[in-house]
């Protein structure tokens, strides 16, 4: 084309065809379409799907920091269902430059550059943001093109260990150490071939002693940097040894392991869970934290499991629950001391009808109880 990108009808896309945009549904962070990759019959699908499901979704105007895409010569905007009830803990302006800085430093890493002011100001401001936002729901990217993937991851298991940190009370600068200790963790996946680090197969026996490999390259890219924390260097080094030993890739068992390196090890899992794979559809929230949770005294250090619960609780700000009176609410607010009774503002009420979300404090009505995840998508 020359260069120049032309609008099409959604009905006239092909595979094969390349996106001159990035299409991103903003209720799940996942991509329809990546700009300049080829389009594949399965984004196709998924796309019509999605446009046939939500007809009628459009704004005139629409906050520069979130995805604007256009089809059939139209300006479209894919809102975040759980947006219209709860706050999101990150801006995207936030989310986007922290992307951007990964993206910056595995490009850099190549020529041996680390950016460490760069990183830090991202850091900082995930921060302000978490520190700001109480109560906020955490919305993590999720991108489905696996180029990304460890972009994206990098950013959320950040996230995810700042809140942990928040809620086990560090001291700022720790906890912007370990933000930056959870962006830079996966750093030397750039030295695993990408037939192994992209495989969408269970990997051989060989293949992951390859991958097993990743901290070890990660801690000696960083180690000799007086710029980059000692903290951040133990995140690099240890966030995939287990409490119980079993781990690597020097085996390490319960506090022998450095204690930011097992809050970033549960960030790490909870996120890899909660994303879309090239081998497995994302898990809800509820489903990966039943996950983590059975890992306590094996995985995970049992105590720092319990400040996790704390953060996100079974049911997490922003998540979809299903009630006893079979109706669907969304969670507003952790009760931290009853996890199973949350804030809530119910959506689909019992008898059908369409009304204002009604806010339910689940600790003081005892009539209605969650029974259960909803997956709003299904």
């Amino acid at each position: 084309m020359n260069g120049k990108t032309k609008k099409i009808s959604i009905n006239d896309l092909k595979p094969g065809m390349k996106s001159g945009i990035t299409l991103i549904d903003n209720r799940t962070g996942e991509v329809f379409l990546t700009k300049g990759i080829e389009v594949s019959e399965n984004d196709i699908i998924s796309l019509k799907k999605y446009m046939a499901e939500n007809k009628g979704i459009e704004l005139k105007t629409v906050n520069r920091a979130d995805t604007i895409f256009s089809i059939d010569g139209k300006q479209k905007f894919l809102p975040s269902k759980s947006s219209k009830f709860v706050k999101q803990a990150l801006s995207k302006k936030t989310q986007q430059e922290a992307l951007k800085v990964v993206e910056n430093l595995i490009s850099d890493i190549r020529m041996g550059n680390v950016n460490s002011k760069e990183i830090k100001t991202a850091v900082e401001g995930i921060v302000d943001d978490i520190l700001e936002n109480e109560d906020s729901a955490l919305n993590l990217l999720n991108i489905k093109d696996f180029d990304d993937y460890t972009y994206t991851h990098s950013v959320n298991v950040s996230t995810i260990s700042i809140l942990i940190a928040k809620e086990a009370e560090l001291s700022k600068k720790d906890i912007i150490d370990i933000g930056i200790g959870g962006l830079l963790h996966d750093l030397g996946k750039t030295k695993i071939p990408l037939e192994v680090l992209n495989k969408s197969s269970k990997l051989t026996d060989e293949e992951f002693e390859i991958m097993k490999q990743h901290p070890v390259y990660t801690y000696l890219l960083l180690k000799d940097r007086k710029d980059i924390s000692d903290i951040a260097k133990y995140i690099a080094a240890e966030h995939h040894e287990k409490f119980d030993g079993t781990g690597y890739p020097k085996k390490l068992k319960g506090e022998q392991i450095n204690y930011f390196a097992r809050i970033v090890a549960i960030a790490d899992v909870y996120d890899a869970l909660t994303t879309d794979r090239v081998y497995r559809k994302a898990m809800l929230p509820y489903d990966a934290m039943k996950i983590i949770v059975s890992g306590t005294g094996t995985h995970f250090d049992p105590d720092l499991v319990k400040v996790f619960l704390k953060t996100l609780s079974i049911y997490p700000t922003g998540s979809y629950v299903k009630l006893n009176t079979g109706e669907i609410a969304v969670v507003k607010k952790v009760n931290k001391n009853k996890v199973i009774r949350p804030d809530i503002l119910i959506i689909e009420f019992e008898d059908g009808k369409k009304r204002e979300p009604l806010e339910i404090d689940l600790s003081e009505d005892k009539t209605k109880f969650i029974v259960g995840a909803a997956n709003i998508n299904e």
